[in-house]
């Protein structure tokens, strides 16, 4: 591309350490407010007043974070496939049960930002479970295929058709005709099972990453004088009044500003967007790698400009 030749493996490993740096960053302030500090009116006012709340919202960020910081490590385990398997398995479990938390808290509490954010945010979470459960039950439809993997030669291809029985063959070139015939099924199998579990892979992941986004999405907006909904916080209310609503009620209206409205739904549609174009046209992986890498590398210098 331009002339100039970019090794992808190399690519995708400068994609995944920058990634892994902004996640760090992202899961201590994370664990930090919610796990040593409980500041729950920290960023969101009244997000964990109840024991019941606080339950559901750590059991939501701690499954997110787990599939978070383990989705990456897929890629590099793909040829230790037990290995892979397992942790798969745990990352759609741990989705899963991250998007109940999350949309049982919805149901139960609703959002800050009234109707139009629950509805945005609880098609996420839908999203979220459906993908997590539809990848378990690819890899359990087509579990004869893990085995495929692991006998089949990366030689072995369906191009060869004679696979016709005839009553003139021996029993051995019959036996050999079946065996051959048992290959063809298991390349197309295995085709059939790649293609189906990368499509899903790459949208599970923008589904596992998208709540990352929400807060880019703030942070650029953040760079041109928007306000924050979390610049009220518990600080704004009155120590004598600590019951007030009129700093919940500032940060509500917040949320349902026109932009506001937009991060709502942009934060899980954009990244679901881009994963479809990587996962069906092919030439535009290398381009959408440098593009996520300069993402990344942008994103860390504004982390490390605004500490």
């Amino acid at each position: 591309m331009f002339g100039i030749k970019i090794d992808s493996k190399w690519l995708s490993v400068c994609v995944v350490v920058t990634s892994y740096i902004f996640m760090a960053a992202y899961a201590y302030t994370t664990i930090s407010n919610y796990f040593v500090r409980n500041e729950w009116d920290g960023v969101i006012i009244g997000l964990g007043h109840s024991y019941t709340q606080r339950a559901l919202i750590q059991t939501h960020l701690v499954c997110g974070l787990y599939s978070m910081l383990l989705y990456p490590c897929q890629t590099y385990l793909s040829q230790k496939i037990y290995l892979h398997i397992t942790i798969g398995i745990t990352i759609c479990l741990a989705m899963i049960l991250s998007a109940i938390a999350g949309l049982t808290y919805i149901s139960m509490y609703g959002t800050i930002g009234g109707k139009v954010m629950s509805i945005f945010f609880g098609i996420n979470g839908v999203i979220v479970f459906c993908l997590g459960l539809g990848i378990l039950m690819i890899n359990l439809k087509y579990r004869h295929t893990i085995g495929n993997f692991i006998k089949m030669k990366p030689t072995e291809s369906p191009d060869d058709t004679s696979s016709s029985f005839s009553d003139t063959t021996t029993p051995t070139e019959n036996s050999n005709l079946l065996l051959n015939t048992t290959n063809q099924m298991r390349v197309a199998g295995n085709n059939k099972f790649k293609k189906i579990h990368t499509m899903c892979i790459y949208l599970f992941g923008s589904a596992i990453y998208s709540s990352f986004f929400y807060r880019i999405l703030y942070m650029y907006a953040s760079l041109f004088g928007y306000t924050m909904p979390s610049d009220y916080n518990s600080s704004d209310y009155n120590s004598s009044d600590y019951n007030s609503t009129q700093p919940q009620i500032n940060q509500s209206a917040l949320f349902n500003r026109p932009l506001d409205i937009f991060f709502q739904f942009a934060f899980f549609c954009i990244p679901l967007s881009i994963m479809i174009v990587y996962s069906q046209v092919k030439k535009s992986r290398m381009i959408l790698k440098l593009i996520l890498l300069g993402f990344n590398l942008v994103n860390i210098l504004l982390l490390l400009i605004s500490k």
